[in-house]
């Protein structure tokens, strides 16, 4: 028998075993109980696995009656009875449920309590609910005090219900431990209330009892394990509750199970059990009556209506009792939150029993019998093994759509099952074990053959089915061969044996487009998953870089010179008052960046120094720095534009006494003529120095001490940033020129000598106390000293924060978004942090992704990675050239290649090139790539040439023959233009553009040319682009003008001198940065299969762009059509740089040729560049001969 206790030691046992002798180290009091809650929790969890739940397990614990006895004088012990004032009168019988708050609950004894499963009207309760209340009973104890358990006084006892229960002399001699409360017996209390917590109580007790660590009133060393659990069931407060009736019961309870945090509203298995449950005492019951009396009185939340409600007719009414069985159990197992089956799914017909789905009448499907139960159970475990396969915490509900597809494929199991036993007699555990228990366990190959059968509609005898055809041969009987048989034909066993190669063909054929489908799904999700991974990372990244922002920087354009000093002055006062800085020891560094005055309006410049007189003039912490003028577009200005600027600084009361120079190493174009390698710069300071130099705080700087940074890295040109607009000018096509130019290229020193500023500043700053830095960067441009501040201020021990102004408000506009998207990657890389944003992972882990489908078992076919249907080569040798059968092979190997092309293996060129063994004696032969034979003459294998297009090799297309034809007969008359096509290598390669729209390459030198896709035939001058139909603005004249209008991942595009798709483009960018941008476009993912990413695409705004007016087209003939002198002898290229106006747009567009932009991604997208007509197909072009553009 299990210990009732703890037995107090003698003295001779305490001397004996002292804690002394033994020098054993008494545990914390915390560790103990921390450890025997542990091991208390292990307990009910393998409880709850045995039995299914504290109800299960009491029941079946205290099933005999000595047991009963037993489990009576244990709690007796524990909870004496004299300990409390308990309630042991049965006068009243309770409260009615609405008038619960106005009678006081009372105390009751823990062997008052019903463990019977008749105790409660409410079905199981779920492990989930079970654990958590374990949980806070293990923590606090039994805690009812302010939330009562509610009780029903029924006429449960110990007995069995078959005894005379009317003989008290019988009842006194069941129970043999004095009982003098004849009110209240022992375990006769039911639940209306509560029955989940007083059951999980008494389960931790009896594991308790059983396992011996019932000792939580006092451990072997003195110490407390669990007094709170002992002082609580010692108090527990009960209501009793009088019900008219066990539907009133029910009712009131799924009420009350609305309400709460670890209670939970009734969900369709709870519908169903209680139901069950309450029939046994109402057997006569309207269910229907039952759940309108429900929803008169219950909130919307506990009301059963619409699919709930179905789904619990549906469960009653249809649903066999072995589905109904484990759906309960697994929802007791794993809580219904984590079960597959959602009330659409169970509301649906489709599930149901005798459903007739659609199919031919000579189907499997159409011969299921109008009444198959067991289709429900094999639904049940087919849906517990697919949630049971995903880890608990990914488990979620299957929607209506999958339900019914598992349905259907269930109905045909049953149908296949039936039509089995039907021609022959399998047994039942035969046709479980080969073909149910395969299907409900995924089985790839059972699986494949369900689906391919539902999905052909066209299984007309389930011998189609290849396990069902090995299970029907195994059990089918030998027929008696006749002696006249012995011998077969080697015909007739040739036929059968090429119809079993075909059939097997065909098998394999059919398992592969499934296979295939089902991997462009998988693709396509995973893909998305990834996808939406990234771009949920890159979102949170986005807040962060919010947060920094809005944390440590303030950026603002102004209108007049004083808003800019006031919005300054007010943010640094704000920010130390937020962050409860010291006011007096903080410092300003103001950086004015004039070494190209000529990009600053006046009113700006004015701006800046009044702002540079009040931040300076505020504190004598405060110093500046200034970039003295480097550039000028007036010849020999330079020196009186110092003069000047120097004069405007005086005037304001700042000192420029001190100098110093920002250091760059070396050029990194030799050919800019504009950027010096030493700016030379001024320190800025208050005309009154009010603080000794001993005492300044900048005195260590390494700028002030040495006048000079360290050396920075000059910035190229193709780095150089500009403010991309809607009107920013394009250059013009094929020339050189960088896109930043004059003073904006001056301008811009780059990040890394802002660092070499701001390191020289900052470092061995003299802060004392709470102080902070204020970086205030009065022309911030495109932000080269922001880029400095994000990458330096994390290694300081001081706080730092930006200011940035400019009196452009699309400059702002364009530095928030262009900023914000830059801080959100370096957060994504790990380069950034930010407090209260974590870094995602780079990748989706595997864990959160779909598994790829399995390869089924094929019988002949070996599939390549793509999955691609290719026949063995032994078997195509075999049947091939057979002469009865050859024909019909060849025309099945037609119809492959029919739908699924040419072997991809077969199509790829070989990495040597397709050099023969010939080749490799390094001979040479003609062009047939045949030689003579004798060792003389030499193979000559073309070399494979490279295209310059980036285009997938299914993409490129080479130029039709007859588009090729020779100069004679295209003749030189009414010749518009003639220019070289400086842009190819090969020399007398020209462009002919002749009136009435035709243009020509000729090809005027002796060796032939190759002209790859992606050649820029011409182009149209210099451009803009604009807005039409906006603002006044003319509609686009497609006859002279070129919309950047994309429609979808097949348009070409020029991008860092290649020819690709958009798809191309889009989908290399979406590897750095997942969420894309195109200008003047609005992007949708719209996958398909095979196409993961792909997308559509919606024009947001009308953008031309447009050829300048009036512009003199170069290079082109006179008027009598003869070239003329004088203008081909300005330059030999400016006639291929404008040639594309002399032809209408139209002429352009022709098989080889189209007008295409130039793209190129910005901080802010995708933005076209310029248009120009460009060749779409490769071209050989022989010397002699005219390529015909259109």
């Amino acid at each position: 028998m299990a210990s009732t206790g703890p037995v107090p030691a003698t003295p001779a046992d305490t001397e004996q075993t002292s804690v002394s002798t033994w020098q054993v180290e008494v545990p914390d009091g915390d560790a103990l109980h921390e450890s025997w809650a542990q091991a208390m929790k292990k307990a009910l969890q393998k409880c709850n696995e045995e039995y299914g739940g504290p109800q299960n397990y009491l029941a079946n614990r205290f099933a005999e009656r000595h047991e009963c006895v037993s489990w009576l004088e244990y709690l007796l012990h524990v909870v004496p009875k004299s300990c409390n004032n308990f309630c042991f009168k049965q006068d009243g019988g309770g409260v009615l449920p609405q008038d619960l708050g106005k009678a006081m609950p009372l105390l009751m004894h823990p062997a008052v309590f019903s463990f019977d499963l008749r105790s409660s009207v409410k079905g199981p309760s779920e492990n989930d609910t079970v654990t958590a209340l374990a949980d806070e009973i293990l923590k606090d104890g039994f805690v009812t005090a302010g939330d009562p358990i509610l009780v029903t006084l029924s006429d449960l006892r110990v007995e069995k219900p078959d005894e005379d229960s009317s003989n008290s002399q019988k009842q006194s001699e069941l129970i043999s431990v004095p009982w003098e409360s004849p009110g209240v017996r022992p375990f006769s209390v039911g639940y209306y209330k509560g029955r989940t917590r007083v059951m999980t109580m008494m389960t931790l007790l009896s594991l308790a009892r059983d396992n011996s660590m019932d000792n939580f009133a006092e451990a072997a060393w003195g110490q407390t394990v669990h007094p709170q659990l002992l002082e609580t069931m010692r108090a527990i407060w009960v209501q009793p509750i009088q019900c008219v009736s066990k539907r009133e019961e029910m009712l009131g309870n799924f009420k009350l199970s609305v309400r709460g945090s670890i209670r939970k509203a009734p969900n369709v298995i709870t519908w169903v059990t209680s139901i069950a449950n309450l029939k046994l005492h109402e057997p006569a019951l309207d269910v229907a009556e039952l759940i309108r009396d429900n929803n008169r009185r219950s909130s919307k939340q506990g009301q059963l209506v619409g699919a709930k409600a179905q789904s619990v007719k549906h469960i009653m009414e249809q649903f066999d009792p072995r589905a109904l069985k484990a759906i309960i159990s697994y929802t007791v197992q794993v809580g219904h939150d984590k079960t597959p089956w959602s009330d659409d799914s169970l509301s649906s017909k489709k599930v149901l029993p005798g459903f007739q789905r659609p199919g031919s009448s000579c189907c499997v499907m159409m011969k299921l019998p109008e009444s198959v139960s067991l289709q429900n159970a094999f639904i049940v475990r087919r849906q517990m093994a697919m949630s049971s396969a995903v880890p608990l915490s990914m488990r979620k509900k299957m929607d209506k759509k999958e339900t019914e597809n598992i349905a259907e494929e269930a109905a045909f199991v049953v149908a296949v099952t039936a039509e089995v036993q039907n021609a022959m007699p399998v047994s039942d555990a035969v046709l479980a074990a080969e073909w149910v228990d395969k299907y409900v366990e995924g089985d790839s190959g059972v699986l494949l053959e369900v689906q391919s059968a539902i999905l052909q509609r066209n299984c007309k005898h389930v011998s189609e089915l290849g396990t069902i055809q090995q299970i029907m041969n195994c059990h089918a009987g030998n027929a008696p061969v006749t002696s006249s048989s012995a011998t077969t034909h080697m015909v007739q066993l040739e036929s059968e044996s090429f119809q079993l190669v075909m059939k097997q063909l065909a098998y394999d054929c059919q398992a592969l487009r499934v296979a295939r489908s089902k991997k462009n799904t998988w693709e396509s999700t995973v893909y998305h998953a990834k996808l939406q991974f990234r771009v949920q990372a890159y979102q949170e990244s986005c807040k962060a870089a919010k947060h920094f922002l809005d944390s440590n920087c303030h950026i603002f354009n102004y209108s007049k010179p004083e808003m800019m000093a006031n919005s300054i002055l007010a943010y640094c006062t704000d920010t130390t008052q937020k962050f409860k800085l010291d006011k007096t020891a903080s410092a300003s560094l103001f950086f004015l960046n004039w070494s190209a005055p000529c990009t600053i309006k006046k009113g700006a410049k004015s701006a800046q120094l009044a702002s540079c007189q009040a931040v300076l003039a505020s504190s004598e912490n405060n110093i500046g720095i200034m970039l003295q003028p480097e550039f000028t577009y007036k010849k020999n200005q330079l020196w009186m534009l110092e003069n000047a600027h120097a004069k405007d600084l005086a005037s304001h009361g700042i000192s420029l006494d001190k100098g110093w120079i920002l250091m760059f190493k070396e050029k990194v174009d030799q050919r800019d003529n504009l950027r010096p390698l030493n700016y030379r710069g001024r320190v800025l300071e208050g005309a009154i120095a009010r603080v000794a130099p001993k005492d300044n705080i900048w005195k260590n700087a390494a700028i002030l001490k040495e006048g000079r940074t360290e050396p920075a890295t000059q910035v190229s040109s193709k780095e150089l940033v500009f403010i991309e607009t809607a009107d920013e000018s394009a250059e013009v096509a094929l020339a050189a020129d960088d896109s930043v130019q004059g003073g904006k290229k001056v301008e811009q020193i780059g990040a890394c000598a802002c660092t070499k500023i701001l390191s020289g500043m900052l470092d061995d700053l003299q802060l004392a106390g709470r102080a902070g830095v204020f970086i205030i960067d009065a022309h911030m441009n495109v932000g080269n000293m922001f880029d400095a501040f994000t990458a330096i201020r994390s290694k300081y021990n001081f706080p730092i924060f930006y200011i940035g102004a400019s009196d452009d408000e699309n400059c702002v506009s364009w530095f928030f978004e262009t900023k914000q998207d830059a801080l959100a990657r370096l957060h994504m890389s790990g380069d950034l942090t930010v407090p209260g944003f974590t870094k995602a992972p780079a990748e989706c882990p595997d864990d959160l992704l779909e598994k790829e489908p399995a390869l089924p078992p094929l019988n002949l076919m070996t599939p390549t990675k793509c999955l691609y249907p290719k026949v063995p080569a032994n078997v195509i040798k075999e049947w091939s050239t057979h002469p009865t059968h050859g024909q019909e092979f060849r025309d099945y190997l037609d119809s492959l290649i029919a739908e699924f092309g040419p072997c991809p293996e077969e199509a790829e060129p070989k990495p040597d090139g397709g050099k023969t063994d010939e080749n490799k004696t390094g001979g040479t032969a003609g062009a047939s790539g045949t030689g003579t034979g004798d060792g003389k003459s030499k193979t000559v294998v073309p070399k494979r040439r490279i295209s310059g297009s980036g285009l997938p090799d299914s993409k490129r297309r080479k130029v039709a023959g007859d588009k090729v034809t020779t100069i004679e007969s295209v003749g030189r008359e009414s010749v518009l233009v003639e220019a070289p096509m400086i842009n190819v290598k090969a020399t007398g390669v020209s462009l002919v553009l002749k009136a009435g729209g035709r243009g020509y390459v000729f090809n005027g030198g002796s060796s032939e040319t190759v002209l790859k896709a992606g050649t820029i035939l011409c182009g149209y001058g210099k451009g803009k682009f604009r807005f039409a139909n906006k603002d006044g603005q003319p509609a686009g004249d497609p006859a002279a003008e070129v919309q950047f209008h994309l429609k979808g991942p097949e348009d070409l595009v020029l991008h860092n001198g290649q020819l690709l798709t958009l798809g191309q483009v889009i989908e290399a960018q979406r590897s750095k940065v997942p969420v894309i941008k195109i200008a003047y476009h609005k992007l949708t993912d719209a996958p398909k299969d095979g196409m993961p990413g792909n997308f559509t695409l919606e024009l947001s705004q009308s953008v031309w762009y447009s050829p300048e007016k009036g512009a003199a087209v170069q290079g082109a003939g006179n008027e009598s059509g003869e070239p003329d002198a004088k203008r081909n002898s300005e330059s030999p290229t400016t006639g291929q740089m404008t040639a594309a106006r002399l032809l209408p747009n139209s002429s352009w567009d022709s098989g080889c040729v189209r007008i295409l932009f130039t793209v190129k991604w910005l901080a802010t997208g995708l933005w076209p560049v310029r248009a120009h007509p460009v060749l779409i197909q490769d071209c050989d072009l022989p010397p002699g001969r005219a390529l015909v553009l259109n």
